[in-house]
């Protein structure tokens, strides 16, 4: 059993839950983009822990790079807003 995957797995499902939670609330873009990002990377985990990774080593790759781009336009989105932007 590969513990690290397991818990790569759970760490992206609350993080994903968590931002799709946030959005479904506030309907800020920026949650929808993490949740795209960690929704990408929990694919990517549970390919790891199937045993999928040898053989989609290609896809692999480019679902953990849009998920690293849309966590970066994310992050990008929030660090150029100005103070105070996402209070209500």
């Amino acid at each position: 059993m590969d513990w690290l995957s397991i818990l790569n797995i759970a760490f992206t499902a609350v993080l994903f839950g968590l931002a799709i939670w946030g959005y479904a609330r506030n309907k800020y873009n920026v949650l929808l983009y993490i949740a795209i990002g960690y929704g990408l990377f929990f694919v990517a985990h549970l390919l790891v822990l199937v045993g999928l990774s040898v053989s989609l080593n290609l896809p692999l790759i480019l679902i953990r790079v849009v998920g690293y781009i849309m966590t970066i336009i994310a992050v990008y989105i929030l660090a150029t807003k100005k103070k105070g932007w996402f209070e209500k």
